[in-house]
């Protein structure tokens, strides 16, 4: 049995962004595919708010 997948979460520092706080080419062009699919995608980080907001 398929599942469908209806919501991603993930861990920014270290997963989706590196130390200078970058995603790479290839997580933006696969976060750009699931918003294509309607899968939405929530940011899960202890880094503070006013630090990603550079």
């Amino acid at each position: 049995m398929k599942k469908e997948i209806k919501l991603i979460v993930s861990d920014l520092d270290g997963t989706l962004i590196d130390g200078k706080l970058q995603a790479t080419k290839q997580d933006l062009e696969t976060l750009e595919v699931l918003k294509k699919r309607g899968i939405p995608v929530v940011a899960a980080t202890g880094i503070e708010v006013t630090s990603l907001a550079d």
